[in-house]
């Protein structure tokens, strides 16, 4: 048999290790990422649309108290924010950004940081501040597009335990319609006016409880929405803690903005 050079068993050795990394499994070919269309998408409170995704098998939403999607990469607008919705087949995955826009925007969100100075909020607050007190409560002008609203914050022991906003009474259902984009409904009373909605999706997850209702104010009948902190149960019963019934005292000439 005629011996094989050196060079040429080389070449054989080489060429096998081609063949060998070439061939067979081919584990690797599979994409290492889903391409999710559209890849951003913006919506309002219940608004839907439709993903797709080549290949995927699954979806799911990081934050369902932003948005949902269902098994078919369909989309829903939950609450005000932001959060991915990501489609998988299993081994890879893509994902489409998910923005929530709100449609009705009466006033500003509060700073709501519970347990800070009064001398923190100030430092914070970027509103026109309209009147406080020494250690109780500071109320800023927070009307926005054409809506009349004024905002307190209430301290005890300088510090923040209670933010209310009030309206006129005719901006009520507008009100609702705020409060509906932002947070989750868990009561309503309609002989009191009055309903509570939660910063989650279900009650052992809040962190604050938001009110709404009519009150009166120095004989004048307003809207108010009172945020409270969860871990006061009192506040999720009585809805007494608001502004209105705090022992604040609100100068006539802010009152006088509220119609009757």
């Amino acid at each position: 048999m005629k011996k094989m050079s050196l060079w040429g068993f080389i070449l054989l050795c080489l060429t096998s290790i081609c063949f060998t990394a070439c061939g067979g499994d081919d584990s690797n070919d599979s994409p290492s990422t889903l391409t999710v269309n559209p890849g951003a998408i913006s919506l309002s409170y219940e608004e839907t649309k439709q993903l797709s995704s080549a290949g995927a098998t699954s979806w799911f939403s990081e934050n369902e108290f932003v948005a949902t999607v269902d098994n078919t990469g369909l989309v829903k607008g939950g609450h005000v924010g932001t959060t991915n919705v990501f489609a998988s087949n299993g081994n890879a995955m893509g994902k489409c950004a998910v923005t929530i826009a709100p449609k009705h925007d009466l006033y500003d969100t509060p700073i709501i940081e519970w347990g800070v100075s009064m001398n923190t909020i100030r430092s914070k607050e970027a509103h026109e501040l309209l009147s406080s007190s020494s250690t109780t409560s500071l109320i800023y002008d927070y009307s926005k597009n054409g809506h009349t609203a004024v905002l307190l914050y209430g301290f005890e022991n300088n510090q923040l335990n209670f933010v209310s906003v009030m309206m006129n009474l005719s901006d009520y259902t507008n009100a609702g319609d705020y409060l509906m984009e932002r947070y989750q409904p868990i009561s309503a009373d309609e002989t009191n006016y009055r309903i509570l909605f939660i910063d989650a999706l279900t009650i052992d997850k809040a962190k604050n409880i938001i009110g709404l209702q009519a009150d009166e104010v120095s004989n004048k009948t307003v809207t108010v929405v009172a945020y409270m902190q969860k871990t006061d149960a009192s506040k999720v019963s009585a809805l007494n803690r608001s502004a209105v019934n705090h022992n604040i005292n609100i100068p006539e000439e802010i009152l006088s903005v509220f119609k009757k």
